[in-house]
């Protein structure tokens, strides 16, 4: 029989006003009990699933503005439970905890709230529902949220941040959080270190950090999210990381790099780490996807270096996968970014990839002296991420109608049709150029349609980057396109 408290926290004795106080507790109690009813789902559906049921129930309180869910962007999945849950006795203890380090940022856009949740408590707490308002200078209620934090448990004494983006620009406006329900937990927490922190601007005006997590203990850990904090030197907060990239298992002694991006910072911030890890015994089940063939670095008409690669999914079922690649000079991190085809893998495929995109890695080389044989790259597969519950892809039809090289890209136009009876999901092109001694040159991949009905057709123009000096008259292209069926009912395995 699962429990909630419904007791109000610790941590904020104001009184509510302007609420209908049996709503809030309803609308809270919804939030749990959505997010107990999905912890069966597919993992790699859990995350997405979990913020579409979320994000309309919070939006059915008091306050009619949009709910933001109170998390920042991720790929990797929060854990949940597994039964629909009761209301609490009475007997059910409260959780001591406190807000700490609450700020407030006023732009003309509006407000946005962060904070940390602190627990006292001598037990975890998972499913967490947060309330957050503003008040005027008279206590008015101006506009509030039902979220839950950004880590998905609390172990006893844990921190984890939240946010909010409020509507409200009122420079007088307060910010004030309760905890509205919970559901007490045990688990196995393991302790982590986050160290050799390293930031470095991005082309496109944010900031990213790149660092090292490492597994001192002696069992396998499970990372279901790491976040980072950035602060002034007087404490407040100035924003949480918005894009993380980082390995969901270590094995004990294990360390790897990780990547943190944030949209706007100053590169005077100072950074905490805060993740949510626990620990197994066994290390997560070995799969058969592979590197066909090991990465290598290449360079464009511009000396901008990428990565291409192949895979393999050796396996008897098709697989969801997750890659890490990185990117050293002289054994220094410089680039980290993650490859996650659009596609599942089919038993016996060969797929090539092409890795770009590598937040600050051409800010982090400029400022070093190096040359093309300096650089080095790896790439390594994410287990628990390698999913099996793909569904088998569905052919679809290319026309392709044109390709162009305008130096470090070549772009191809075209069109993809679904000739099937059925609509298909995530229509996704594939392309790969090779020489004619079969040596890999470029590749490039896109999501053409997230669905395409039957008959239907989609142009497309994908743009694939191109080593210096190819001769495309001595190339050959391979373009395929592929679908996924549609879902069954509401359960939908997804990237």
């Amino acid at each position: 029989m699962g429990n909630h408290c419904r007791g109000r926290s610790e941590i904020d004795p104001l009184p509510r006003r302007r609420v209908a106080h049996d709503d809030i507790r309803e609308v809270a109690l919804g939030i749990s009990r959505f997010i107990h009813a999905v912890r069966e789902a597919p993992r790699s559906a859990r995350s997405l699933l979990f913020w579409l049921l979320l994000l309309p129930a919070c939006t059915q309180g008091p306050t009619r503005g949009p709910a933001d869910g109170g998390r920042t962007p991720s790929s990797v999945p929060s854990t949940a439970p597994s039964t629909p849950s009761a209301l609490l006795p009475t007997s059910t203890p409260a959780l001591a905890a406190e807000i700490v380090q609450l700020t407030s940022i006023g732009e003309a856009e509006g407000t946005t709230v962060m904070g940390l949740l602190r627990s006292h408590s001598e037990f975890g707490a998972e499913e967490i529902a947060l309330r957050i308002w503003l008040e005027d200078s008279s206590g008015g209620i101006l506009e509030e949220k039902l979220l839950t934090p950004v880590l998905p448990f609390l172990p006893p004494g844990g921190e984890s941040p939240f946010f909010s983006f409020f509507s409200v620009s009122d420079a007088a406006a307060s910010a004030r959080v309760e905890v509205l329900s919970y559901r007490p937990t045990h688990f196995e927490a393991v302790s982590l270190v986050v160290d050799q922190l390293s930031a470095a601007p991005t082309s496109d005006g944010g900031l990213a950090v790149i660092g090292r997590i490492f597994n001192p203990g002696p069992r396998w850990a499970e990372i279901q999210r790491l976040v980072l904090a950035a602060s002034e030197a007087s404490g407040s907060l100035l924003g949480l990381s918005s894009q993380e990239v980082f390995p969901s298992a270590l094995a004990p002694g294990a360390a790897h790099p990780f990547l943190a991006r944030f949209r706007q910072l100053p590169s005077a911030a100072l950074f905490t780490s805060h993740y949510a890890a626990s620990g197994q015994d066994e290390p997560p089940q070995q799969t058969s996807l592979t590197l066909h063939q090991s990465p290598r670095i290449a360079f464009d008409n511009q000396g901008n270096p990428f990565v291409l690669g192949l895979l393999k999914n050796s396996d008897q079922v098709p697989r969801w996968a997750k890659w890490i690649v990185v990117i050293r000079l002289q054994d220094e991190v410089v680039g980290l970014a993650a490859l996650e085809p659009w596609a599942p893998l089919e038993p016996g495929e060969v797929r090539s990839f092409a890795v770009g995109e590598f937040a600050s890695l051409r800010q982090r080389i400029a400022q070093r002296a190096w040359g093309a044989g300096d650089l080095a790259v790896e790439a390594f597969l994410d287990p628990l991420l390698a999913i099996a519950e793909a569904p088998s892809p569905i052919l679809l039809t290319v026309r392709l109608q044109a390709y162009e090289s305008t130096g470090s890209r070549l772009f191809l136009r075209g069109s993809v049709l679904n000739p099937g009876p059925t609509a298909v999901r995530m229509a996704t092109l594939i392309a790969s150029l090779q020489s004619t001694e079969g040596v890999l040159q470029a590749a490039g991949e896109m999501v053409v349609a997230e669905v395409l009905g039957p008959g239907e057709s989609r142009d497309f123009v994908l743009p694939v980057w191109l080593p210096r000096g190819v001769d495309l008259a001595f190339a050959e292209h391979d373009i395929r396109a592929l679908g996924l069926p549609p879902c069954p009912q509401a359960e939908c395995p997804a990237p």
